[in-house]
């Protein structure tokens, strides 16, 4: 279907595994969707994906007919947190020595998408 269509565009819901980088909590999660570019050999990367946040949008439309009025979705645009925002020097570099030091059991931390545990990513995000 894509090769169809000269400029394609496919929106995705955020991933368990985004909403958990970004600290949304999963009754939220579905709120968000991302836009990438599908055919990337015909206009110049879009770079990094844009993100949507579905909203709700009353139109005022109430009558004695109708008194509840009609309420559409539409998107308003969204930008996933950075890494660092709001984490001052000394707490950046607990965070790089904490990863520079390894796991407990010797295990070095990792940023590959499948670190789980291993994760240095979650050494980032403040303790719940």
């Amino acid at each position: 279907m894509k090769d169809a269509g000269r400029l394609v565009y496919p929106l995705a819901s955020m991933t368990e595994d985004e909403a958990e980088a970004f600290g949304i909590c999963e009754e939220q999660r579905r709120e968000f969707v991302r836009m990438d570019s599908a055919k990337i050999n015909i206009a110049r990367h879009m770079g990094s994906a844009k993100w949507f946040r579905l909203v709700g949008v009353r139109l005022g439309n109430t009558s004695d007919l109708y008194p509840n009025g009609d309420d559409v979705q539409t998107v308003e645009p969204w930008k996933p947190p950075k890494t660092w925002d709001g984490l001052g020097n000394d707490t950046i570099n607990r965070i790089l020595t904490q990863i520079d030091g390894g796991l407990p059991n010797g295990q070095r931390y990792s940023d590959g998408p499948n670190a789980k545990k291993r994760a240095a990513g979650r050494l980032c995000r403040p303790t719940q």
